[in-house]
Protein backbone atom coordinates (compact mmCIF):
# COMPACT_ATOMS: atom_id res chain seq x y z
CA UNK A 1 0.00 0.00 0.00
CA UNK A 2 1.04 3.37 -1.19
CA UNK A 3 1.95 5.81 2.60
CA UNK A 4 -1.57 8.03 2.87
CA UNK A 5 -0.73 11.85 3.43
CA UNK A 6 -2.57 14.89 4.90
CA UNK A 7 -5.02 16.49 2.38
CA UNK A 8 -6.78 19.71 2.72
CA UNK A 9 -10.52 19.22 3.97
CA UNK A 10 -13.03 21.68 4.47
CA UNK A 11 -13.11 23.01 7.88
CA UNK A 12 -14.62 25.72 9.99
CA UNK A 13 -14.20 27.09 13.78
CA UNK A 14 -16.46 29.07 15.58
CA UNK A 15 -14.77 30.68 18.67
CA UNK A 16 -17.20 31.86 22.03
CA UNK A 17 -15.32 34.60 23.56
CA UNK A 18 -15.57 35.04 27.51
CA UNK A 19 -17.33 31.79 27.92
CA UNK A 20 -18.95 30.99 30.67
CA UNK A 21 -18.71 27.53 32.75
CA UNK A 22 -20.88 24.77 30.55
CA UNK A 23 -19.98 27.26 27.68
CA UNK A 24 -18.55 26.03 24.43
CA UNK A 25 -15.62 27.74 24.02
CA UNK A 26 -15.11 27.01 20.36
CA UNK A 27 -16.07 24.10 17.78
CA UNK A 28 -14.32 23.01 14.98
CA UNK A 29 -16.48 21.97 11.95
CA UNK A 30 -16.35 19.12 9.69
CA UNK A 31 -18.36 17.37 7.18
CA UNK A 32 -20.04 14.36 8.76
CA UNK A 33 -20.59 12.75 12.12
CA UNK A 34 -18.12 12.55 14.62
CA UNK A 35 -18.54 8.53 16.52
CA UNK A 36 -15.00 8.70 17.34
CA UNK A 37 -13.53 10.11 20.99
CA UNK A 38 -10.78 12.85 21.69
CA UNK A 39 -7.41 12.02 22.64
CA UNK A 40 -5.12 15.18 24.17
CA UNK A 41 -1.71 15.22 23.65
CA UNK A 42 0.15 15.39 26.79
CA UNK A 43 1.47 19.51 26.68
CA UNK A 44 -2.51 20.14 26.25
CA UNK A 45 -2.01 21.95 23.33
CA UNK A 46 -3.55 19.41 20.63
CA UNK A 47 -6.52 17.60 20.31
CA UNK A 48 -7.30 14.76 17.74
CA UNK A 49 -9.89 13.50 17.07
CA UNK A 50 -11.59 10.54 14.15
CA UNK A 51 -14.49 11.66 11.88
CA UNK A 52 -17.23 9.50 9.54
CA UNK A 53 -15.54 11.65 6.52
CA UNK A 54 -12.07 9.57 6.96
CA UNK A 55 -10.14 11.43 8.59
CA UNK A 56 -7.88 11.63 11.68
CA UNK A 57 -7.97 15.45 13.09
CA UNK A 58 -5.32 17.35 15.11
CA UNK A 59 -6.90 20.39 16.29
CA UNK A 60 -5.64 23.63 18.46
CA UNK A 61 -6.68 22.92 22.01
CA UNK A 62 -6.85 26.87 22.72
CA UNK A 63 -8.08 28.23 19.43
CA UNK A 64 -9.96 25.21 17.84
CA UNK A 65 -7.91 25.50 14.36
CA UNK A 66 -7.05 22.83 11.90
CA UNK A 67 -3.59 21.78 12.70
CA UNK A 68 -3.86 18.95 9.65
CA UNK A 69 -5.59 15.86 8.46
CA UNK A 70 -4.70 12.53 7.54
CA UNK A 71 -6.50 10.89 5.69
CA UNK A 72 -7.62 6.97 5.46
CA UNK A 73 -10.07 4.91 3.15
CA UNK A 74 -12.66 4.30 5.76
CA UNK A 75 -14.42 5.51 8.68
CA UNK A 76 -12.65 6.35 11.87
CA UNK A 77 -14.59 5.31 14.24
CA UNK A 78 -11.40 3.84 16.57
CA UNK A 79 -10.32 6.54 19.61
CA UNK A 80 -6.62 7.98 18.75
CA UNK A 81 -4.36 6.90 21.19
CA UNK A 82 -1.10 9.19 22.43
CA UNK A 83 1.96 7.40 22.74
CA UNK A 84 4.15 7.96 25.95
CA UNK A 85 6.26 10.19 24.42
CA UNK A 86 3.71 12.35 22.65
CA UNK A 87 5.01 12.15 19.48
CA UNK A 88 2.82 9.36 17.63
CA UNK A 89 -0.71 9.36 17.19
CA UNK A 90 -2.28 5.74 16.91
CA UNK A 91 -5.64 5.22 15.12
CA UNK A 92 -7.58 2.37 13.89
CA UNK A 93 -9.82 3.02 10.40
CA UNK A 94 -12.91 1.46 8.82
CA UNK A 95 -10.38 0.49 5.91
CA UNK A 96 -8.88 -2.31 7.90
CA UNK A 97 -5.94 -0.72 8.88
CA UNK A 98 -4.26 0.91 12.07
CA UNK A 99 -2.02 3.84 11.25
CA UNK A 100 1.19 5.39 13.41
CA UNK A 101 0.59 9.04 12.32
CA UNK A 102 3.37 12.12 13.26
CA UNK A 103 1.51 13.87 15.84
CA UNK A 104 3.09 17.35 14.57
CA UNK A 105 2.96 17.00 10.75
CA UNK A 106 0.24 14.65 10.26
CA UNK A 107 2.55 12.61 8.55
CA UNK A 108 2.14 8.09 7.91
CA UNK A 109 4.83 6.23 9.72
CA UNK A 110 3.38 3.29 9.11
CA UNK A 111 0.01 0.97 8.70
CA UNK A 112 -0.74 -2.39 10.00
CA UNK A 113 -3.91 -4.15 8.43
CA UNK A 114 -5.83 -7.06 10.38
CA UNK A 115 -8.29 -9.42 9.05
CA UNK A 116 -11.44 -7.45 8.54
CA UNK A 117 -12.36 -4.38 6.53
CA UNK A 118 -13.83 -2.14 10.05
CA UNK A 119 -11.44 -1.57 12.31
CA UNK A 120 -13.38 0.49 15.71
CA UNK A 121 -10.90 -0.99 18.33
CA UNK A 122 -9.00 1.66 20.15
CA UNK A 123 -5.58 0.98 20.59
CA UNK A 124 -3.55 0.57 24.01
CA UNK A 125 -0.25 1.74 24.34
CA UNK A 126 2.65 -0.19 26.67
CA UNK A 127 3.90 2.10 30.00
CA UNK A 128 7.56 2.10 28.10
CA UNK A 129 5.87 3.10 24.21
CA UNK A 130 7.35 -0.15 22.57
CA UNK A 131 4.07 -1.84 21.94
CA UNK A 132 0.69 -1.16 20.80
CA UNK A 133 -2.21 -3.55 21.63
CA UNK A 134 -5.26 -3.53 19.43
CA UNK A 135 -8.54 -5.63 18.97
CA UNK A 136 -9.83 -6.20 15.69
CA UNK A 137 -13.08 -7.57 14.31
CA UNK A 138 -11.26 -10.22 13.30
CA UNK A 139 -11.62 -11.83 16.74
CA UNK A 140 -8.20 -11.11 16.94
CA UNK A 141 -5.88 -9.06 19.86
CA UNK A 142 -2.48 -7.53 18.30
CA UNK A 143 0.54 -6.49 19.74
CA UNK A 144 2.33 -4.57 17.55
CA UNK A 145 5.93 -3.38 17.43
CA UNK A 146 5.03 0.84 18.50
CA UNK A 147 8.43 2.16 15.99
CA UNK A 148 7.59 -0.10 12.97
CA UNK A 149 4.51 -1.33 12.92
CA UNK A 150 5.78 -5.39 12.97
CA UNK A 151 3.08 -7.79 14.54
CA UNK A 152 4.81 -9.15 17.76
CA UNK A 153 1.95 -11.48 18.45
CA UNK A 154 -2.14 -12.24 17.76
CA UNK A 155 -4.66 -13.58 20.28
CA UNK A 156 -7.62 -15.26 18.89
CA UNK A 157 -10.54 -15.12 20.86
CA UNK A 158 -14.29 -16.81 19.46
CA UNK A 159 -15.46 -13.26 18.47
CA UNK A 160 -15.14 -9.36 17.97
CA UNK A 161 -12.53 -8.15 20.18
CA UNK A 162 -13.08 -4.55 22.12
CA UNK A 163 -10.83 -1.96 22.57
CA UNK A 164 -7.80 -3.46 25.37
CA UNK A 165 -6.15 -2.03 28.58
CA UNK A 166 -2.74 -3.13 30.04
CA UNK A 167 -2.23 -3.69 33.49
CA UNK A 168 -0.42 -0.44 35.25
CA UNK A 169 3.21 -3.01 35.50
CA UNK A 170 2.95 -4.09 32.06
CA UNK A 171 2.56 -7.30 32.01
CA UNK A 172 -1.17 -8.43 31.29
CA UNK A 173 -3.42 -6.36 28.55
CA UNK A 174 -7.22 -7.00 29.37
CA UNK A 175 -10.05 -7.60 26.25
CA UNK A 176 -13.13 -8.34 26.00
CA UNK A 177 -14.94 -10.17 22.77
CA UNK A 178 -18.56 -10.31 21.86
CA UNK A 179 -17.90 -14.95 22.96
CA UNK A 180 -18.83 -13.21 26.46
CA UNK A 181 -15.39 -13.58 27.93
CA UNK A 182 -12.90 -11.05 29.41
CA UNK A 183 -9.48 -11.82 28.89
CA UNK A 184 -6.15 -11.70 30.43
CA UNK A 185 -3.06 -12.27 28.11
CA UNK A 186 0.85 -11.79 28.91
CA UNK A 187 1.86 -8.70 26.97
CA UNK A 188 5.13 -10.11 26.34
CA UNK A 189 3.92 -13.50 24.54
CA UNK A 190 0.32 -13.38 24.12
CA UNK A 191 -0.34 -16.56 26.01
CA UNK A 192 -3.44 -16.17 27.91
CA UNK A 193 -3.64 -16.09 31.74
CA UNK A 194 -7.30 -16.44 32.64
CA UNK A 195 -10.35 -15.30 31.31
CA UNK A 196 -13.89 -14.44 33.12
CA UNK A 197 -17.48 -15.44 31.40
CA UNK A 198 -20.36 -13.34 31.55
CA UNK A 199 -23.83 -13.70 30.01
CA UNK A 200 -23.72 -11.42 26.93
CA UNK A 201 -21.16 -9.76 24.89
CA UNK A 202 -18.45 -7.88 26.18
CA UNK A 203 -17.74 -5.08 23.40
CA UNK A 204 -16.81 -2.42 25.84
CA UNK A 205 -13.32 -1.88 26.88
CA UNK A 206 -12.28 -2.72 30.74
CA UNK A 207 -10.75 -0.37 33.25
CA UNK A 208 -8.22 -1.15 35.56
CA UNK A 209 -8.45 0.11 39.62
CA UNK A 210 -5.38 2.60 40.45
CA UNK A 211 -3.83 -0.38 42.86
CA UNK A 212 -3.87 -2.72 39.89
CA UNK A 213 -5.54 -4.60 41.58
CA UNK A 214 -8.73 -4.82 39.92
CA UNK A 215 -10.59 -4.91 36.28
CA UNK A 216 -13.92 -3.65 35.34
CA UNK A 217 -15.87 -4.47 32.80
CA UNK A 218 -19.46 -3.49 31.47
CA UNK A 219 -21.80 -6.67 29.79
CA UNK A 220 -24.70 -7.19 27.28
CA UNK A 221 -26.30 -8.99 29.84
CA UNK A 222 -26.86 -5.28 31.80
CA UNK A 223 -24.00 -5.99 34.83
CA UNK A 224 -21.11 -4.31 35.33
CA UNK A 225 -18.04 -6.90 36.54
CA UNK A 226 -15.38 -6.15 38.93
CA UNK A 227 -13.16 -9.24 38.45
CA UNK A 228 -9.53 -10.14 39.99
CA UNK A 229 -6.72 -8.74 38.24
CA UNK A 230 -4.41 -11.67 38.70
CA UNK A 231 -6.73 -14.64 38.77
CA UNK A 232 -9.85 -13.77 36.71
CA UNK A 233 -12.01 -14.50 39.52
CA UNK A 234 -15.60 -12.41 40.06
CA UNK A 235 -15.77 -10.07 43.40
CA UNK A 236 -18.77 -8.67 42.26
CA UNK A 237 -20.67 -7.52 39.56
CA UNK A 238 -23.76 -4.33 39.57
CA UNK A 239 -27.11 -5.21 37.47
CA UNK A 240 -28.76 -2.06 35.76
CA UNK A 241 -31.65 -1.87 33.57
CA UNK A 242 -29.87 -2.39 30.36
CA UNK A 243 -26.88 -3.52 28.26
CA UNK A 244 -23.74 -1.80 29.30
CA UNK A 245 -22.22 -0.62 26.63
CA UNK A 246 -20.34 2.13 28.20
CA UNK A 247 -16.55 1.74 29.23
CA UNK A 248 -16.04 2.35 32.83
CA UNK A 249 -14.39 5.16 34.21
CA UNK A 250 -12.44 5.16 37.59
CA UNK A 251 -12.02 7.59 40.02
CA UNK A 252 -8.52 9.35 40.72
CA UNK A 253 -8.59 7.61 44.56
CA UNK A 254 -9.77 4.39 43.18
CA UNK A 255 -13.22 3.96 45.14
CA UNK A 256 -15.81 4.44 42.82
CA UNK A 257 -16.85 3.20 39.39
CA UNK A 258 -18.81 5.36 37.05
CA UNK A 259 -20.57 3.63 34.11
CA UNK A 260 -23.37 4.30 31.47
CA UNK A 261 -26.12 1.88 30.58
CA UNK A 262 -28.69 1.49 28.41
CA UNK A 263 -31.70 2.50 30.95
CA UNK A 264 -30.49 5.70 30.14
CA UNK A 265 -28.51 6.13 33.48
CA UNK A 266 -24.97 6.55 34.57
CA UNK A 267 -24.05 4.89 37.87
CA UNK A 268 -21.24 5.23 40.91
CA UNK A 269 -21.00 2.34 42.31
CA UNK A 270 -18.12 1.05 44.93
CA UNK A 271 -15.33 -0.23 43.67
CA UNK A 272 -14.82 -2.30 46.59
CA UNK A 273 -18.85 -3.76 47.29
CA UNK A 274 -20.57 -3.19 44.25
CA UNK A 275 -23.07 -0.88 46.23
CA UNK A 276 -24.88 1.78 44.03
CA UNK A 277 -23.62 5.43 45.43
CA UNK A 278 -25.96 7.14 42.86
CA UNK A 279 -27.33 7.11 39.45
CA UNK A 280 -27.99 10.02 36.85
CA UNK A 281 -31.04 10.09 34.30
CA UNK A 282 -30.10 11.62 31.06
CA UNK A 283 -32.52 12.04 28.07
CA UNK A 284 -31.03 9.15 26.14
CA UNK A 285 -28.14 6.45 26.66
CA UNK A 286 -24.70 7.23 27.48
CA UNK A 287 -23.08 5.05 25.29
CA UNK A 288 -19.47 6.27 25.86
CA UNK A 289 -16.83 6.29 29.21
CA UNK A 290 -17.27 9.03 31.57
CA UNK A 291 -14.40 11.04 32.12
CA UNK A 292 -13.96 12.10 35.57
CA UNK A 293 -11.76 15.80 36.23
CA UNK A 294 -8.25 15.20 37.96
CA UNK A 295 -9.32 16.37 41.75
CA UNK A 296 -12.08 13.76 41.23
CA UNK A 297 -14.44 16.02 42.13
CA UNK A 298 -17.20 15.86 38.53
CA UNK A 299 -18.13 13.31 36.54
CA UNK A 300 -18.65 14.01 32.42
CA UNK A 301 -20.63 12.08 30.47
CA UNK A 302 -21.77 12.42 26.72
CA UNK A 303 -25.56 10.92 25.73
CA UNK A 304 -27.63 10.17 22.87
CA UNK A 305 -30.07 13.12 23.88
CA UNK A 306 -27.21 15.31 22.23
CA UNK A 307 -25.96 16.72 25.47
CA UNK A 308 -22.46 16.55 27.52
CA UNK A 309 -23.64 16.98 31.23
CA UNK A 310 -21.33 17.63 34.42
CA UNK A 311 -22.24 15.75 37.49
CA UNK A 312 -21.07 15.94 40.84
CA UNK A 313 -18.80 12.86 41.56
CA UNK A 314 -20.06 12.55 45.14
CA UNK A 315 -23.73 13.50 44.61
CA UNK A 316 -24.72 12.75 41.48
CA UNK A 317 -26.10 15.97 41.69
CA UNK A 318 -26.53 18.51 38.01
CA UNK A 319 -24.29 21.04 37.73
CA UNK A 320 -24.69 22.09 34.23
CA UNK A 321 -25.31 20.53 30.43
CA UNK A 322 -24.47 21.79 27.30
CA UNK A 323 -26.20 20.71 24.24
CA UNK A 324 -24.84 20.08 20.69
CA UNK A 325 -27.69 18.94 17.65
CA UNK A 326 -27.25 15.39 17.51
CA UNK A 327 -26.19 11.89 19.11
CA UNK A 328 -23.27 12.47 21.32
CA UNK A 329 -21.18 8.69 21.14
CA UNK A 330 -18.35 10.30 22.28
CA UNK A 331 -16.25 9.98 25.18
CA UNK A 332 -15.11 13.24 26.92
CA UNK A 333 -11.40 14.04 27.25
CA UNK A 334 -9.95 16.26 29.91
CA UNK A 335 -7.51 19.22 29.33
CA UNK A 336 -4.11 18.34 31.39
CA UNK A 337 -5.28 21.04 33.83
CA UNK A 338 -8.69 20.20 33.96
CA UNK A 339 -10.15 23.51 32.53
CA UNK A 340 -11.97 22.03 29.13
CA UNK A 341 -13.59 18.58 28.40
CA UNK A 342 -13.40 17.98 24.67
CA UNK A 343 -16.44 16.23 23.09
CA UNK A 344 -17.55 15.57 19.98
CA UNK A 345 -20.83 15.08 18.32
CA UNK A 346 -22.49 13.40 15.27
CA UNK A 347 -23.60 17.00 14.58
CA UNK A 348 -19.93 17.13 13.17
CA UNK A 349 -18.43 19.01 15.65
CA UNK A 350 -16.20 19.04 18.13
CA UNK A 351 -16.46 21.00 20.97
CA UNK A 352 -14.22 22.86 23.75
CA UNK A 353 -16.11 23.15 26.79
CA UNK A 354 -15.51 25.44 29.73
CA UNK A 355 -15.76 23.11 32.94
CA UNK A 356 -15.40 25.71 35.19
CA UNK A 357 -17.82 25.32 38.66
CA UNK A 358 -21.24 26.92 37.93
CA UNK A 359 -24.63 26.02 39.64
CA UNK A 360 -26.75 23.67 38.41
CA UNK A 361 -29.22 25.00 35.42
Amino acid sequence: MWPIVAITVLAVVHVTVDAAPGDQKWKFTKSGGVRSSPAVSLDGSTVFVGADDHNLYAVDAKTGAKKWNFTTDGNVFSYPAVSPGGSTVFVGSGDNNFYAVDAKTGAQKWSFTTGYYNVESSPAVSQDGSTLFMGSNDNNLYAVDAQTGTKKWNFTTGDVVSSPAVSHDGSMVFVGSNDNNLYAVDAMTGAQKWSCTTGGDVYNSPAVSPDGSTVFVGSDDHNLYAVDAKTGAKKWNFTTGGYVGSYPAVSPGGSTVFVGSADNNVYAVDAKTGAKKWLFTSGGFAAARPAVSPDGSMVFMGSMDGSLYAVDAKTGAQKWNSTTSDCVYSSPAMSPDGSTVFVASNDGNLYAVDTTAAEPL
